[in-house]
C-alpha cells in the first residue's frame, strides 16, 4: 500500500489541531469529535478532505470489498493519525511517525477483522428445543441462556460481579424471544450486519409457511411485540383519562410443531439457497421475491373497518393511518411478484397477466383465469404511488392478496425444482425469457395454457 502521497495532507489536518488545542479556540460546530490519547477534532471542510482520502485508500488499494469505510476512517484516525503526534510534536516528526503508522495500516486493519458469533433474539417465534439449520441454529430461550452462562463462567465471570447481575436482569426481559445463532467473518459492525441479514432470509424462508392467523414475526425490535398496545391519553371535561387499543393478540409461529410441514414444501431446498456462496439470476431474484413477501406479512394491520368508512367523504378518511400501513403491505407484495414476473422493461399487462397465470395453474386439476385478480392488485398499487387515492385499499382483501402471492411463489419453486429434476436449464434471465416466451418448457407440463388461451380468445 501506498501512502505516501497523504502524509502531508494529514499533517496539516494534525497541525490545526495542535494549534487548536495549544491556544484554547476549538471549533463551535466540529462534525468530528474523538478524544483518547489525544484530542482530535474535524471541521466539515476537513472531514470531507479525509474522508476522500479514505475514499482513495479503499479504492486504491482493493479494500473495500473487505472493510467498510467508516471503518477505514475508524482505524485510519484511532490507530494511524492519534498515535502520530502529542501537542509538542514538530513538523517532520509528525511526517516520520505518520509514516511508521501507515507501514503497519494493511495489518491494523486486518487485526479487526474476526470471526464473530452472534444470538440474535427473534420475536413471534417459538420454539420447543434446539433447531439446527446448518449455517444459523436456532435456540429456545433456555438453551440460549445456558449457553451465555457457560461463556460467562469461561471467562471467570463471578455471581457476585457487577457484570453478571446486569447481564442476568437484562436476560429477565428477553424470556418471550427465541434466539438465532451464527457466525460471521468482518469487522465489529460489517459482521453484525451480515449477521442479521443472514437471519433475516431466514425468517423471510419461515414466512412462507405462516398461516394468516399467526402474528408476524421478525428480529427484536423490527416487529411489534405479541400483546402490543396503543395507549392514548385525553381529557374530558376536566379529567385525565386513558384509552388502549390492543394492536396485536395471536399466537406465535411454533416453528417446532411447523417443521414436518415446511419440509415437504421445500424448506431444505430455500435453506441451501441462502447458504450458496454465488446465486444463478433465477435464485437471486426468487430470494428477492420471497424478501419482499416477507416484509408485506409481517406488517401487522389491525382496524376498524366501520369507525374507518364512517369518515368517508372527509380528509380524515383519506389521512387514517392505517390506510399507509396497509398501502406498504400492498407495495410490497407487488414488488415481490415483480421480482419473478417483470423482468425487462415495457412488460405489458397483458403479458403480466399471462405468466401470472402460466405459474399460478401449474399442477393444478382445474384452470383458472387470475387475470381480474392480477388487475385489481395493480389497480390498488397504481393509486397508492401514483395518485395517492387510498379509499379503495379497504375493499382490498388483504389475506386473499397474500395468499395469491404465496401461492405464486410456491408454484415458481416448483417449477425451478421440476427443470432442475428434468436436467434442464432455468437459471438466467435468458432462460426465464424463454420459458416465458414458451421457448423452455416441460414437455406436457404446460399445455393447460392452450385451454386458457382459447378461453380469452
Amino acid at each position: 500500500m501506498n501512502f505516501e502521497k497523504y502524509i502531508d495532507e494529514i499533517t496539516k489536518l494534525i497541525e490545526s489541531n495542535i494549534n487548536r488545542v495549544n491556544s484554547r479556540h476549538f471549533l463551535e460546530n466540529e462534525v468530528y469529535h474523538l478524544s483518547s490519547e489525544n484530542f482530535f477534532e474535524l471541521s466539515l471542510e476537513e472531514y470531507e478532505e479525509l474522508s476522500e482520502i479514505v475514499n482513495e485508500i479503499s479504492n486504491g488499494n482493493n479494500l473495500s470489498a473487505k472493510f467498510p469505510k467508516n471503518y477505514i476512517f475508524d482505524q485510519l484516525v484511532r490507530e494511524v493519525i492519534i498515535k502520530s503526534y502529542n501537542l509538542d510534536s514538530r513538523h517532520e516528526e509528525i511526517k516520520l511517525n505518520l509514516k511508521s503508522r501507515f507501514n503497519e495500516f494493511e495489518e491494523i486493519l486486518n487485526d479487526g477483522f474476526k470471526e464473530w458469533t452472534y444470538f440474535i433474539p427473534v420475536s413471534g417465534i417459538t420454539v420447543d428445543d434446539t433447531i439446527d439449520f446448518g449455517s444459523m441454529i436456532i435456540y429456545p430461550f433456555e438453551t440460549f441462556k445456558n449457553e451465555i452462562l457457560d461463556c460467562l463462567n469461561n471467562n471467570n465471570i463471578s455471581e457476585d460481579s457487577i457484570d453478571y447481575k446486569i447481564i442476568m436482569d437484562y436476560m429477565q426481559n428477553l424470556k418471550p424471544f427465541c434466539f438465532v445463532k451464527l457466525t460471521t467473518s468482518g469487522t465489529k459492525e460489517s459482521s453484525k450486519d451480515k449477521a442479521l441479514s443472514k437471519v433475516n432470509e431466514l425468517l423471510s424462508i419461515f414466512s412462507l409457511y405462516k398461516p394468516p392467523h399467526i402474528n408476524g414475526f421478525g428480529i427484536m425490535g423490527d416487529v411489534l411485540p405479541l400483546s402490543s398496545e396503543i395507549i392514548a391519553f385525553f381529557i374530558n371535561q376536566d379529567d385525565l383519562n386513558t384509552t388502549r387499543k390492543r394492536t396485536i393478540r395471536v399466537r406465535p409461529f411454533n416453528l417446532s410443531e411447523s417443521l414436518e410441514h415446511m419440509r415437504k414444501f421445500h424448506l431444505a431446498y430455500l435453506i441451501n439457497l441462502i447458504n450458496k456462496e454465488e446465486l444463478e439470476y433465477i435464485e437471486e431474484n426468487l430470494l428477492n421475491a420471497i424478501q419482499w413477501y416477507y416484509e408485506s406479512v409481517k406488517r401487522e394491520v389491525n382496524f376498524d373497518k366501520d369507525v374507518v368508512e364512517s369518515t368517508q367523504y372527509s380528509k380524515e378518511y383519506n389521512a387514517h393511518y392505517t390506510y399507509f400501513k396497509l398501502g406498504i403491505k400492498i407495495i410490497n407484495l407487488v414488488s415481490s411478484l415483480e421480482s419473478l414476473l417483470v423482468f425487462n422493461d415495457g412488460v405489458k399487462m397483458d403479458t403480466r397477466k399471462e405468466r401470472f397465470n402460466l405459474i399460478m395453474n401449474f399442477r393444478k386439476d382445474s384452470i383458472y383465469d387470475y387475470s381480474d385478480e392480477l388487475d385489481d392488485l395493480y389497480y390498488i398499487r397504481n393509486d397508492i404511488a401514483h395518485s395517492n387515492r387510498l379509499c379503495d385499499l379497504l375493499k382490498m382483501n388483504i389475506i386473499k392478496n397474500t395468499n395469491l402471492l404465496n401461492i405464486f411463489i410456491m408454484n415458481f419453486i416448483e417449477i425451478k425444482l421440476s427443470f432442475d429434476n428434468d436436467s434442464k436449464s432455468l437459471n438466467s434471465k435468458e432462460d426465464l425469457n424463454n420459458f416465458y416466451n414458451g421457448k423452455n418448457r416441460l414437455k406436457g407440463q404446460f399445455d393447460y395454457m392452450k385451454t386458457l388461451n382459447k378461453n380469452d380468445n
